[in-house]
């Protein structure tokens, strides 16, 4: 509707505020040829996202690996979704219905406000019918029903149901915010949506320490994390989704890259040339904050590059058995060569040629602990700390 009544004034200015700034089919809204411009300003990045939470303007959300997890093979797709019938068919079953159900109520057993997206009419009917056979009060909300829309929503928000089960009509424009579960049993390759129904458990509320996502539909590793959201772009097709893991203490879901779980601190085991399969994914991308590592070993090796000066090529080994490495480019002229240079000065020494370093590598005093950020491509060591004589020693070596 805003773009017919747009085309009418076509010099008009646009300005736009959305918290979704894409679409199913035009991927992002904005560009050469799209409806605006530019992104002026953008608050949907992982990191901004991330501060409105810290800040608490959001609340924080958690999601756990569900046993039961719905089907979408063979289902095609129509308009760049799945296909609604076929979806349907292919999931709504008694035996998935209540296996679901059961372990909504079983990891919700402390949550309050439960809100339940399903496929169609006649799932939802079926999910809600289960939810109130096992005892938990439910309300069914849908487009084509006889009752008042407000009036049960008012009675959610009241406390009187404890789950309220939709297709798609609380997506936008519903502020219930003690709303501390939400379950996604409607899969869909729509990036809004998934935005739109897991963002319904973001408000803030006395006593809510966060929300949970259970994702059934298998969402969060089609079309990634609601702040790091796969977009297709228009015209091309490309898969979503990002590789994640399951804590096997706390079952908490989190990237590939986190080496302790936020959630129960578990530290995760490390393997070389380990190839995962790619399950679900985090609901929100966090950055891992830089951790301290104690290292135990430290090794070099020089690397001869085509065209380009020899580095140093510097292996710590920790105490939890990871490598790190990082590269001493003593010969480059450039912004690597400075910090080359800085590199050896908290180490006391100096030297001008890269096999130099390598043949007195013995005099290079090894670090006790480093500081890693380990959130970028490559780990990257913010901060150093040495044994206090280790250094005075390499100092007195080289004078």
């Amino acid at each position: 509707m805003y773009q017919k009544f747009l085309a009418h004034m076509p010099d008009a200015t646009r300005i736009g505020l959305t918290a979704t700034p894409f679409r199913l089919k035009e991927g992002y809204i904005y560009g050469p040829g799209m409806m605006f411009d530019h992104l002026a300003y953008d608050l949907t990045s992982a990191d901004n996202f991330n501060r409105l939470i810290e800040d608490g303007y959001l609340s924080d959300l958690t999601v756990k690996a569900t046993a039961q997890k719905l089907s979408v093979e063979g289902v095609k797709t129509i308009g760049g979704d799945f296909n609604e019938k076929q979806l349907s068919a292919e999931n709504d079953r008694e035996e998935v219905t209540n296996a679901c159900v059961q372990e909504i109520i079983a990891k919700g057993a402390d949550r309050k406000k439960w809100l339940v997206f399903a496929i169609d009419i006649q799932h939802a009917q079926h999910v809600s019918d289960a939810m109130n056979a096992c005892g938990v009060k439910t309300a069914l909300l849908h487009s084509k029903m006889r009752e008042d829309r407000d009036m049960l929503i008012r009675r959610f928000r009241d406390g009187e149901y404890r789950c309220l089960v939709n297709i798609n009509i609380l997506t936008t424009g519903f502020d219930v915010p003690d709303i501390d579960l939400v379950a996604l049993l409607r899969p869909t390759k729509s990036p809004v949506l998934h935005v739109q129904t897991i963002g319904r458990g973001m408000r803030v509320a006395v006593g809510k320490s966060d929300c949970l996502i259970l994702d059934f539909a298998g969402n969060i590793s089609r079309l990634g994390p609601i702040n790091r959201v796969h977009v297709r772009k228009k015209g091309k097709g490309g898969k979503g989704g990002v590789m994640a893991k399951e804590c096997p203490q706390c079952a908490e879901l989190v990237h590939l890259s986190v080496k302790v779980c936020p959630k129960c601190e578990h530290k995760f085991v490390f393997r070389e040339k380990l190839t995962p399969k790619a399950d679900l994914q985090e609901v929100i991308a966090r950055k891992d904050r830089p951790r301290w590592f104690v290292v135990v070993d430290v090794k070099y090796r020089v690397i001869e590059k085509y065209n380009s000066p020899p580095m140093l090529m510097v292996t710590y080994l920790t105490a939890e058995g990871d490598k790190i490495r990082e590269w001493c480019c003593i010969e480059h002229q450039n912004f690597a060569g400075v910090k080359a240079k800085q590199w050896m000065a908290k180490r006391g020494v100096d030297f001008h040629y890269t096999e130099e370093a390598f043949a007195h590598r013995g005099m290079i005093p090894n670090p006790k602990k480093i500081l890693v950020d380990l959130s970028g491509r490559y780990p990257d060591i913010k901060e150093t700390i040495f044994s206090r004589n280790s250094v005075q020693l390499a100092l007195s070596q080289e004078a």
